[in-house]
């Protein structure tokens, strides 16, 4: 092997533990990310010029813009509805997301991280999306796993809320 794969055995859940596997550094330098070098730089030159305080309400804003949409559209849904749409979105943008209940638990992953760069050096993009997720499911949203601590996904537990708890039993009522 190249070193362009790292894989382990983790624990999901009941039965058998699986085996994982991830891109290291040197397979994500496999395929082209240009897109780092320029976005890190327009970020460090906003932080020079503003301060670190502006790349966080950057961030908040782009994430809030993207979440009023989602809400007006996802209106009254149930979080079943809410996480297909947002799982579609993530996905079309790199993310590489799956939502999950056979366990009775709602949990939600992002397998790839399509601004790996920028969460690293900038972690506040991290905090405002669980903040979107949050406010587009109407659910409290924990984050189990990070990908830039190491881990092969993003992975968050959903909890919905009463309102989204009542919205859905409305749904279900002939």
């Amino acid at each position: 092997m190249d070193g362009s794969v790292a894989y382990g055995r983790e624990q999901r859940g009941i039965g058998a533990p699986v085996f994982v596997y991830r891109l290291t550094g040197h397979g994500e330098a496999l395929f082209p990310n240009r897109y780092e070098d320029a976005l890190t730089g327009l970020l460090r030159h906003i932080e020079h010029k503003a301060g670190r305080g502006e790349i966080s309400r950057l961030f908040v804003d782009q994430f809030s813009g993207r979440a009023e949409l989602l809400k007006t559209e996802l209106a009254d849904q149930p979080v079943e509805v809410r996480l297909r749409r947002l799982v579609r979105m993530l996905s079309e943008e790199g993310y590489m997301a799956e939502w999950d209940s056979s366990d009775g638990n709602i949990r939600l992953a992002e397998h790839n991280c399509a601004i790996r760069a920028v969460a690293q050096r900038y972690p506040e993009v991290c905090a405002a999306e669980r903040r979107f997720l949050t406010e587009v499911l109407a659910a409290q949203v924990e984050r189990r796993t990070h990908i830039t601590e190491g881990s092969n996904a993003c992975e968050y537990s959903i909890t919905p809320d009463a309102e989204s708890d009542a919205a859905q039993r409305r749904q279900e009522q002939p």
